[in-house]
């Protein structure tokens, strides 16, 4: 799943100045491991797009978690509910006009599997009046809570899941040991976790992802070791990690801010991922493929949906609270028969599920803010999102943004070659080139006919400062 929290990861500082790839602090003197290229099947396509439904009721609230959610209790009309995000479904559908190609649907929350698999029926229905020719198998991922899903009853509800049209699970495990559940609020143990692993399995073979959560109060490397063990021994063929953050709101921010609460601190977090990269990509006899920051796969079981948002495609958002890309049709230039040729908007949904409920039933759509991206704010939202996976950005995406957004720029739009390695006398005195040289000569970057990577993603916080400095440096300055 793709949430603002696994984007969160530790990553470990390091000195490429005079040719050091030895990172500062605790890792000195450790090697880093390194990435093999996992495949990946979705490029950027300006015709894709994917959406995501947003479902906000919990049966309970985890006290680390910041995302739009309430409890859901009796007085919750399920069936508006419903309705509603049907509604806006069929809006955001005519926004964006006919024509597109839907690749993924995601749905999260809260909880969506508290919601009914009707609803799930519904929305597909909506998106095959969109598009005739939609994909059977389609990727259409559910996140699902484990307690509901061991014993017979848990195999029945993914089952009628399935039957709505999901063909991919998401279960929250977040970890095997019996004290840090309780520590995070989670209403499941061990035993109904592995239980409900093996239901989804059945049910979705090949098609499970698994949620670990690390950084986590008291947690220490042992107890991180002992639930990576337990996830390669039983999951299927995804792996998601979480880096636990401390966000406003949230009974940890407050519980910390009173020093009641205390964390691993960022090299501790640090250990665990690089601990998580060397167990995984080195189990036997099936080895895990890193292939974004924090997501590992068997190889071609990446999540299609989460390589959409990282390959800069569209994706509608649907439900309170939901975060959305969106290009829509060209608008007729002033005062000519042409037509503008790029307009892509950030959009964000009313927070307030009862705002967001009024607002689709009086107009249809619950979209509280819509604000057209600036080509400056898309290149480098490109950037950081692409260079975030094994793949990076390549060369023939980055031509097509480029084209995209080039006469809507004073200043050329720069190469990634000239983007990395400018070897002008000018550029040379400039910090950020002296930088990127450095990552490139010591192999924290790999730059070549394909495309950009960074290849020691311990260092990728870092490197996309300077990136994005340049790129911001070269468009100011009109260079190429």
């Amino acid at each position: 799943m793709l949430r603002t929290t696994a984007w969160q990861t530790p990553i470990r500082r390091a000195a490429l100045w005079a040719g050091s790839t030895t990172p500062t602090g605790a890792d000195s003197g450790r090697k880093q491991p390194q990435l093999q290229l996992a495949p990946t099947a979705v490029e950027y396509d300006p015709a894709a797009v994917s959406v995501y439904m947003h479902w906000p009721y919990c049966s309970r609230i985890c006290p680390y978690c910041a995302f739009n959610r309430t409890l859901m209790d009796k007085s919750v009309d399920v069936a508006r509910m419903q309705r509603a995000m049907v509604t806006e479904l069929g809006a955001q559908l005519a926004h964006i006009g006919p024509g597109r190609k839907i690749s993924s649907v995601y749905f999260g929350g809260g909880t969506p599997s508290l919601a009914p698999p009707g609803l799930v029926k519904d929305l597909l229905h909506t998106l095959r009046a969109y598009q005739p020719d939609l994909p059977s198998g389609m990727e259409v991922t559910l996140e699902f809570n484990p307690i509901q899903c061991h014993g017979s009853g848990g195999l029945e509800l993914l089952q009628s899941f399935a039957a709505a049209g999901v063909t991919r699970a998401s279960l929250g495990v977040q970890t095997f040991n019996p004290v840090h559940l309780k520590t995070l609020g989670r209403d499941h143990t061990p035993e109904q976790a592995l239980d409900a692993l093996q239901n989804a399995r059945a049910v979705f073979p090949g098609r499970v992802s698994l949620d670990l959560m690390f950084a986590t109060p008291t947690q220490t490397i042992r107890d991180w070791e002992e639930d990576l063990q337990l996830a390669v021994a039983h999951a299927d063929a995804h792996i998601s990690l979480y880096h636990l953050t401390l966000e406003k709101g949230t009974s940890f921010f407050t519980r910390h801010s009173r020093g009641a609460l205390a964390l691993p601190n960022d090299d501790q977090a640090g250990d665990m991922l690089e601990l998580a990269s060397r167990t995984l990509s080195s189990h036997q006899p099936r080895p895990w493929h890193r292939y974004e920051v924090a997501n590992f796969a068997q190889p071609s079981h990446e999540s299609q949906h989460n390589l959409g948002y990282w390959a800069g495609n569209d994706y509608l958002a649907i439900g309170p609270g939901a975060h959305g890309r969106v290009t829509l049709p060209p608008l007729p230039a002033a005062g000519t028969n042409a037509t503008s040729t790029w307009r892509r908007f950030a959009t964000v949904q009313q927070r307030s599920t009862p705002h967001w409920l009024q607002s689709v039933e009086t107009r249809g759509r619950g979209t509280h803010r819509e604000e057209q991206q600036t080509p400056v704010d898309r290149l480098q939202e490109v950037l950081t999102m692409a260079l975030r996976t094994r793949r990076g950005i390549t060369t023939r995406a980055w031509d097509a943004h480029c084209s995209q957004l080039s006469s809507h720029l004073s200043a050329p739009i720069p190469t990634l070659a000239a983007l990395v390695c400018d070897e002008s006398e000018k550029s040379l005195q400039h910090s950020t080139t002296q930088f990127l040289r450095a990552a490139l000569d010591n192999g924290a970057i790999e730059l070549d006919l394909d495309g950009l990577r960074v290849v020691q993603l311990h260092l990728l916080d870092e490197i996309m400062s300077w990136l994005l400095l340049r790129l911001e440096q070269l468009l100011s300055s009109g260079r190429r």
